[in-house]
């Protein structure tokens, strides 16, 4: 018989139990990295730093999403992706038919306060720990959030720096309220609006 109650909802104690488990599992990370007394003194005490810590930890999870790599091919994945308009793809043809077996991976979005060259975007990956994507990065990012792509251009650097043209291939997302686009193969060396974000990538666990 279903319950006329509807949904069982946590008590006050056993979600006071879940939050003093997760609070552990906060401090013993930051042991780790070597987060002190003081640190978490002023948490507890200064409102203000409380918020400015929320703030920051907010703006860096508003650019960290997780995709899922399907394995489909990339004219799947076009598909899927429900642009307004798509060019270059001969490109992606060219480059790679088959794809990775599934996987997840974590995208990052970096932004910059100036125009950034290849080699500072790729340096700046290097220092975070991410790795540089590849077009089914860019592909399944475009099909699971379609969104992100109105709200700031997004560049894939899915090549290296090519030899003597301090030049890299990118994947780039943009669009607008109404529109959205995919360019497969764009040569960036730099000069692009600040206003632009980097994808770098790592596996999730």
């Amino acid at each position: 018989m279903a319950d006329s109650e509807g949904p069982r909802k946590d008590s006050e104690e056993e979600l006071f139990g879940k939050e003093l488990g997760l609070m552990h599992k906060v401090i013993v990370t930051g042991r780790k990295i070597g987060v002190g007394k003081r640190f978490w003194t002023a948490l507890a005490d200064d409102e203000r730093f409380f918020h400015d810590v929320m703030e920051f930890v907010n703006t860096r999870l508003s650019n960290i999403f997780t995709i899922v790599r399907r394995g489909k091919t990339f004219s799947e994945l076009i598909v899927l992706g429900k642009y307004n308009n798509v060019v270059h793809l001969d490109s992606l043809e060219r480059d790679g038919r088959s794809l990775a077996t599934a996987k997840r991976r974590t995208v990052e979005l970096i932004s910059f306060s100036y125009s950034p060259t290849p080699e500072t975007v790729l340096a700046a990956f290097e220092r975070k720990g991410l790795k540089r994507p590849d077009y089914e990065d860019a592909l399944e990012f475009g099909a699971q959030y379609p969104d992100e792509q109105r709200k700031r251009t997004i560049v894939f650097l899915v090549s290296r720096i090519i030899p003597g043209t301090m030049c890299c291939n990118a994947v780039v997302l943009h669009g607008n309220d109404q529109m959205r686009y995919f360019d497969g193969n764009c040569a960036f060396n730099g000069g692009l609006s600040c206003k632009h974000v980097f994808a770098g990538v790592r596996e999730s666990r």
